[in-house]
């Protein structure tokens, strides 16, 4: 496994993998997306192709009207199987009066067909100088026609007006109002404009449950066509609502038959009349909803000279029907390009009733006889083409694209694993290696690669709208290549935050974290200087007053340099700040030498130069020092070595002296002063030899080379102990021994061996210095998370030296030297204790001697 992640070879299979499942994710998505929006899983292919047809005509016609002033048309469409014409007409019965295979019917046309109207797709738009048409440049684009909203012209509703003969809804509607216009003008002023929408709602009594249909007006037909059935009350646009209660019509044409409404629409209200009713009953109203609540302001009432106003909300108009049979065609305004949001007005756009009213007639070409140009790839530029390949192949696929897209992404996922767990590892390398870009600040690296990404979508936006049915090729492959370019990008991006994150704290690395530690930092700075700081501020802020104060006294106008002035300050605050921590940390240097750490270096980092070199003495005062004390020590190891290994050499002898008194005393010696020689001779070479094991055991002791071997230890145990090993030996020197302990045990980490013989030396040296006839103490108590076992006692001799004296080797506190004793066993509890990690104190106030023996508590679990 180490060995793949560290192969170049398979890396690069791996990008390539990645790539083309990548792709192909893509390409599947894109198709299990269309395949589904044409409806393949609920339609037939036929009836596909047949909706798809008709919408290439529908965004041909449109093109055809975007171009109809210029020659484009003609180049564009020459080599494509759309054939079309395009006619003045404002509806279909002018289409019906002319003869559509005469050239001069037709304002363009590239028909080579004899054509009749029966066949033909209908395309009817009304062009003006504020029409806008744009058409997407790709097969599966749509378009969109725009009428500009510039300048508005309002008209008065009159009144609604069904129209029995064609079944369409109008507003009645005038440039002045109804009650300004006589019967003369009438003519000339009235006309109708056809209601956008109609909903109609069913009421079933028996439940109360409404179900609601609406239509709205196509303008080519001439017909309301169904557009939607819901059961909500929210309409979101105007539109004339009818309300039919307990409808129960039995015929083919029944409301309540929603299939058959829907399958049969366009649906006319050809039965609501002011006579006829097929729907079973009479019962119904019409009312007018709007998408937005309206607000009416009521006469002001005054009340005690208040002003009262009382709105109130409308969201929707009841209104009285007009039965009209057949409304003249001059009279009739073919249009819904209106705002219909106030209840009392039109308002339609000024000046457009000046546009013209075409149709686009087209033949739907047959995808069997299809004509493909040559030399412009598998799908032609034609749209037809074009679709109906992708129909096709849509329909081989529709199954097996889920397949691919399953494969596609277990080979991306594998891949990009593989890439992710391999990222840094590098041939005949052990640890992770990263790239330069890991050095780029994180954040500043994922801003540059964010705008990179934005480059290439608006580079793939620009050539997607680019684009046209002769050089789609080239486009889909500049697009292809940037989409490429875009993922690798993305994928590079994330590999290089991979390495990153196994380099481990990659956060460091930007500069968001470096802003904010720069902050910490100086804000630290600030705080852990802030005594100097603040001297320095107000000598500072002092300063300032005295040259404004100056300013005003003398009448300086300051206003020319108050900039220069104020950035001056600023410097000097910063530059002085700094100074002033750099002498502080100065200070604190010299403190720290004062204070005996020898190993403190001053931070001479970003220092000024006469500071710096300041501080560099400092030191290497340190190191002098430094160089003292380990002479020093030297000194006291060699004063230690030579005492052991001179012990060592008296200590041979010594045993042999010891073993022949101890030979002599074995014979029968006759001489009384012989035996009495012998005893003083057994008696100092025994005193002797204690003395050379305490210097050995003090050397090793104060070399740290005795073995310790820390346990849990219950220290009441070796107070208990000691009053019974030294009863003796107090009660023969007049000695009261008083132990205080606490009932509950303490526990502390010691050697029990080393602990025992700190414990014996102080009480041997109580023995032998204590005043006879006082009392001995010895406390146990705990002190948080510290233990103390202190010794007191009077001093049977003036005590004239301190207590760092008598914790030095061969010092005694009997300074005539009348007791036994070396010096060494204070020395000796001292240098054992610190070994224990403990620690013993001594004091001397007068008579009184006292030492503390100082243990971390341990816990008794």
């Amino acid at each position: 496994m180490k060995q793949l992640k560290q192969s170049p070879v398979a890396k690069i299979i791996a990008w390539i993998l990645i790539t083309v499942s990548a792709l192909m994710l893509l390409a599947g998505t894109a198709g299990a997306y269309i395949i589904s929006e044409l409806g393949f899983y609920t339609k037939s292919v036929q009836e596909i192709r047949e909706e798809q047809f008709e919408r290439i005509a529908g965004k041909y016609s449109a093109r055809v009207l975007q171009n109809l002033n210029n020659t484009e048309n003609e180049t564009y469409f020459k080599d494509t199987n759309f054939r079309y014409g395009v006619v003045e007409a404002s509806n279909y019965e002018e289409l019906e009066k002319l003869d559509l295979n005469q050239q001069n019917t037709y304002v363009q046309s590239n028909f080579d067909e004899k054509v009749s109207l029966g066949q033909l797709h209908l395309f009817q738009c009304n062009i003006n100088d504020d029409t806008s048409i744009y058409v997407e440049n790709s097969v599966l684009g749509g378009y969109y026609i725009s009428h500009s909203t510039r300048e508005y012209r309002n008209k008065y509703i009159n009144e609604y007006v069904y129209d029995t003969d064609s079944g369409i809804f109008y507003y009645q509607v005038s440039d002045v109002s109804s009650a300004q216009i006589s019967e003369e003008e009438a003519a000339t002023e009235i006309c109708y404009f056809p209601v956008s929408e109609v909903k109609v709602t069913l009421v079933d009594d028996s439940t109360g449950e409404t179900t609601d249909y609406a239509y709205v007006y196509n303008t080519a037909d001439k017909e309301y066509e169904a557009l939607w059935e819901k059961t909500s009350e929210n309409d979101e646009q105007a539109a004339l609502c009818i309300t039919i209660q307990n409808a129960k019509g039995a015929d083919e044409n029944d409301l309540h038959n929603v299939i058959n409404i829907l399958e049969n629409a366009p649906l006319t209200f050809w039965k609501l009349t002011a006579t006829t009713y097929s729907y079973g009953t009479s019962d119904w109203t019409a009312e007018m909803r709007y998408p937005y609540t309206q607000e009416q302001q009521t006469e002001q009432v005054t009340v005690s000279e208040t002003v009262v106003s009382a709105p109130t909300t409308v969201t929707s108009q009841p209104v009285e029907l007009s039965y009209v049979g057949g409304l003249p065609d001059d009279m009739i305004k073919n249009r819904t390009d209106y705002d219909s949001t106030e209840a009392d007005f039109l308002s339609t756009v000024q000046g457009s009733d000046a546009g013209t009213d075409y149709y686009v007639l087209s033949v739907i070409p047959d995808a069997d006889s299809l004509m493909k140009k040559e030399g412009v790839g598998v799908w032609g530029s034609d749209y037809f083409v074009q679709i109906n390949e992708i129909v096709n192949l849509a329909d081989h696929m529709k199954y097996s694209v889920y397949v691919i897209l399953a494969l596609s992404l277990i080979v991306f996922v594998a891949s990009f694993v593989y890439l992710v767990s391999a990222a840094g590892h590098k041939k005949d390398q052990e640890q992770v290696q990263g790239s330069f870009l890991c050095k780029v600040p994180a954040d500043l690296f994922t801003v540059i690669f964010l705008a990179a990404e934005s480059s290439l979508a608006v580079g793939i936006s620009l050539l997607g709208n680019a684009g046209s049915p002769d050089n789609y090729v080239f486009y889909a492959a500049a697009m292809l290549f940037l989409l490429l370019c875009g993922g690798w990008l993305a994928l590079g991006y994330l590999l290089d935050f991979a390495v990153c994150i196994k380099l481990g704290k990659w956060w460091r690395n930007t500069l968001i974290y470096k802003v904010l530690r720069s902050i910490y930092r100086g804000w630290n700075k600030v705080g852990e200087n802030k005594s100097i700081l603040w001297k320095g501020l107000a000598i500072f802020l002092g300063v300032n007053f005295l040259e404004v104060l100056i300013f005003v006294v003398f009448g300086v106008d300051y206003s020319k340099i108050m900039i220069v002035w104020f950035a001056e300050k600023a410097v000097i605050l910063f530059v002085g700040g700094e100074v002033l921590i750099q002498m502080k940390r100065l200070q604190e240097g010299g403190k720290h030498i004062a204070e005996g750490d020898l190993d403190y270096q001053i931070n001479t980092e970003h220092m000024l130069p006469a500071l710096k070199e300041h501080a560099a003495d400092l030191n290497r005062i340190n190191e002098g020092v430094s160089k003292a004390v380990n002479e020093k020590m030297k000194s006291e190891r060699f004063k230690t070595e030579l005492i052991t290994n001179v012990s060592h050499d008296i200590k041979t002898p010594l045993t042999s002296i010891i073993n022949y008194v101890d030979l002599l005393e074995k014979e029968e010696i006759p001489n009384e002063n012989a035996k009495e020689y012998l005893e003083v001779l057994e008696r100092q070479s025994a005193r002797l030899k204690k003395l050379i094991e305490d210097l050995i055991e003090a050397s090793k002791a104060s070399s740290g080379s005795l073995s310790v071997n820390l346990e849990k230890l219950e220290a009441g145990v070796f107070l208990v102990q000691t009053v019974g090993e030294f009863k003796e030996k107090t009660e023969k020197n007049k000695l009261d021994l008083q132990i205080k302990k606490p009932e509950e045990p303490i526990y502390i980490m010691a050697d029990g061996r080393h602990f025992w013989r700190v414990i014996d030396n102080l009480m041997n040296n109580i023995c032998k210095y204590a005043q006879p006839e006082t009392r001995v103490y010895i406390n146990l108590e705990q002190t948080g998370e510290k233990v103390q076992i202190t010794f007191r006692n009077t001093s049977r001799y003036p005590l004239n030296i301190s207590s760092e004296e008598l914790m030095e080797r061969f010092v005694r506190g009997d300074s005539s030297r009348n007791t036994e004793g070396n010096g060494l066993g204070l020395s000796i509890a001292g240098s054992l204790m610190e070994l224990m990690h403990g620690k013993m104190q001594l004091f001397v106030d007068g008579d009184l001697f006292k030492v503390v023996l100082e243990f971390d508590r341990c816990e008794a679990s």
